[in-house]
């Protein structure tokens, strides 16, 4: 009987994870009833069931901040997973260069990806900050790095949460003298997890006198009751919310492909602390990872 419950909680998860493409279906139901001419009762059914679907998506959009109103110094995060079937990260490496942000965040950083932007960022002022070499047995493709790079920092700790893949830098603005927290994770799929998980990282994390700023893969979508209590462990705010949803997976690896699948999962996602706001968030193009990247400007 446990784990009947266990196996029907796991799937209830996994739909809601998947509204995206489930509202795509009832889209398309729609256009059938309309062509068969469907009895009243049927577009009733379907129109709560669209209601139903659609209702927690609504608040991730609302007017935000303009940056001309910004309190603070805006920043340029740049946020990337790197990894791909057959990853050529290159492009990645040039959109980097092309946007000239003031902080990286990048998850399953290659190796090749990784030593190009030893030997060749440094000299446009970024300073590199990983959890060192990372090897992974368990992960899927045996190599996990996590990076963050800063440009107009001063680098002042950095360290890895014990036996959880998140990376956590402090530093202080040359600028403004400001105190920040930047910490870049890639956390396990949601429906795989034990209970206490975003728990204990919460507490490993623990609170933080200046300002912090946490992207990564969430593996987890933003109207999930996981996401929104480890939004409130953590004490941040959705820093994509009033942004549209930025489905960030998959994205289309082969860009000669003929056809190439809409991404449905925004599981690439942003908390800033409560003093800070978004103030635009724009995606990035495909650049040969599964994920699609995103640009914010924070202040």
């Amino acid at each position: 009987m446990d784990i009947e419950i266990v196996d029907v909680g796991r799937l209830l998860l996994l739909l809601d994870q998947l509204r995206l493409p489930i509202l795509v279906a009832v889209g398309v139901l729609f256009v059938l009833l309309l062509i068969v001419q469907a009895r009243l009762r049927y577009w009733i059914f379907l129109s709560a069931f669209l209601v139903a679907i659609v209702s927690p998506l609504l608040p991730h959009w609302h007017p935000t901040l303009d940056e001309s109103q910004a309190v603070t110094l805006p920043l340029r995060l740049m946020h990337q997973n790197c990894w791909g079937d057959n990853p050529d990260t290159d492009a990645i490496f040039k959109q980097i260069c092309i946007e000239n942000p003031d902080i990286v965040m990048l998850q399953e950083c290659t190796p090749a990806l990784y030593w190009r932007i030893r030997k060749e960022l440094g000299s446009l002022g970024y300073a590199l900050s990983s959890d060192f070499e990372n090897y992974d047995p368990t992960h899927h493709h045996r190599y996990n790095r996590l990076v963050i790079l800063t440009k107009g920092f001063k680098v002042l700790k950095r360290y890895k949460l014990k036996n959880y893949p998140v990376f956590v830098i402090h530093a202080r603005s040359f600028k403004t003298g400001e105190l920040y927290r930047f910490v870049s994770v890639h956390l396990e799929r949601c429906y795989n997890i034990e209970e206490n998980y975003y728990q204990t990282i919460a507490d490993q994390l623990g609170e933080f006198k200046g300002k912090t700023v946490l992207s990564g893969d969430f593996n987890l979508v933003p109207w999930s009751k996981y996401y929104i209590s480890f939004c409130q462990m953590l004490g941040l705010k959705d820093g994509l919310k009033g942004q549209g949803l930025i489905a960030s997976f998959p994205a289309p690896q082969n860009k000669k492909a003929t056809y190439k699948a809409p991404a449905f999962l925004p599981i690439d996602r942003l908390l800033i602390s409560p003093t800070i706001s978004t103030n635009r968030v724009d995606r990035l193009p495909s650049l040969g990872s599964d994920h699609y990247g995103f640009i914010a400007h924070i202040s």
